[in-house]
């Protein structure tokens, strides 16, 4: 594990003991129902709960489902295992980071997380392994608070995170639903369920088969703008070259491609499959990757 995610593990291994208490109040009064509203949604048999914390929504899973479920601190599992017991409830619980699921692609039909990608330290990369171990198509529904999109506030979130980061773990400032979209997950619906949509309920679908595999030959983004595609090893005409080829092949597996979302090509993996020489310029055999 990274220094960060190491430091996130043990931030809650330390709070696992009071957490409950921590949030009793906001659990009885709000949390308590949006978490029920939310599991209500989940489809599927086989489905994969990430940071399962000390158990809160083990009393909303589905019946006659298998649930995984998975937390990075092992001081947090022990409370969930200890509630499995009291609910007698089977679920399958395994000490896991969600940035590096220990899953094959597809393995589940649906992932549910609650109050979860404030902490990941590398948020958007969390959220591409749900959409990785999710089967093309199938449900991702979260239940996250966000930064609120209001001048002031959203400014006083962004000073206090760091503070709230240390004795708590969480981020107060994140921009989910933008991370979810980062991640190539289709969004089908967003609901706030808090004013000033400080607290939000994302349904989204992993993506399917084609525009997973273009995802994937995008990983790597170039960071640039709407009228320079620029890349240290190359110069602009080669990047802008990529740059189009990116929407070609796009185009031709049917992909309708977000210009807000994927305006920098992410070139690597055309690179890796096509030739560029000097003075021969891209060839690129698109068909390669089709699903």
């Amino acid at each position: 594990m990274d220094e960060a995610t190491i430091q996130t593990q043990s931030r809650y291994n330390r709070i696992a003991p009071v957490y409950d208490l921590m949030e009793a109040i906001v659990e009885r009064f709000a949390f308590r129902r949006w978490r029920e509203r939310l599991w209500s949604l989940a489809d599927g048999n086989r489905i994969l709960e990430v940071g399962v914390g000390t158990g809160k929504n083990i009393p909303y899973h589905p019946k006659g489902v298998q649930v995984t479920a998975v937390d990075l601190s092992d001081k947090m599992l022990e409370r969930a295992r200890r509630r499995i017991q009291e609910l007698d409830i089977g679920v399958d619980l395994r000490l896991m980071d969600a940035q590096r699921l220990a899953f094959p692609d597809g393995a589940f039909d649906a992932a549910v997380s609650t109050f979860v990608f404030c902490s990941v330290p590398d948020p958007v990369l969390g959220l591409r392994e749900l959409g990785r171990v999710v089967r093309p198509g199938g449900q991702i529904l979260l239940l996250e608070h966000v930064r609120v999109n209001k001048p002031v506030i959203g400014r006083l979130m962004d000073l206090f995170d760091p503070l709230v980061v240390r004795l708590m773990g969480p981020h107060i400032n994140r921009r989910t639903v933008e991370n979810v979209k980062k991640a190539g997950l289709e969004i089908e619906r967003v609901e706030e369920l808090a004013p000033g949509g400080l607290v939000k309920l994302i349904v989204a679908r992993a993506q399917h088969g084609q525009k997973r595999r273009l995802l994937f030959i995008w990983k790597h983004r170039l960071l640039a703008s709407t009228e320079k595609f620029k890349h240290p090893a190359w110069g602009v005409s080669h990047s802008r070259r990529v740059y189009e080829l990116s929407l070609q092949l796009a185009t031709e597996q049917g992909v309708t491609v977000d210009q807000d979302a994927y305006l920098q090509p992410l070139i690597f993996m055309i690179w890796e499959r096509s030739s560029l020489t000097s003075g021969q310029g891209w060839t690129m055999q698109s068909d390669q990757f089709k699903s």
